[in-house]
């Protein structure tokens, strides 16, 4: 027997081993698989406005669809903390996100004063 085939690294669960939402613990409107979910949002600057046009497929094609556990990192914490802080529903709060992202211009992120930049100049002569 070779060590490849002695030592197996995918480990088989039994069926009868998950956890089973009942009916009766799943709101109504709810996604029935939604408690064994969770949504995790890397970062990477540009990412998270590509992560809200994700997020908006899956409430569109998932109605009721919910997250119990949100969690992110960098842009994608921004996009996770938005989600969080809402207590409407998923499809409501991406909504509100998404509509957060198409306000968002170049002319907001970028507000350069003249005297400011007047004053950095005068420091770096």
């Amino acid at each position: 027997m070779s060590y490849l085939t002695a030592v197996n690294p995918i480990r088989h669960v039994a069926a009868s081993t998950r956890t089973v939402t009942s009916s009766a613990d799943i709101l109504p409107g709810t996604w029935r698989y939604s408690s064994h979910l969770a949504l995790v949002l890397s970062g990477g600057g540009a990412r998270a406005a590509y992560q809200v046009g994700v997020l908006s497929e899956l409430a569109e094609r998932l109605p009721g669809l919910e997250f119990p556990i949100l969690t992110g990192v960098s842009a994608g914490a921004i996009n996770t903390a938005y989600i969080a802080a809402n207590h409407n529903a998923f499809a409501a709060r991406v909504a509100a996100l998404r509509d957060e992202w198409l306000r968002l211009t170049a002319d907001r992120i970028y507000c350069l004063h003249p005297a400011a930049l007047a004053a950095a100049g005068i420091k770096v002569a």
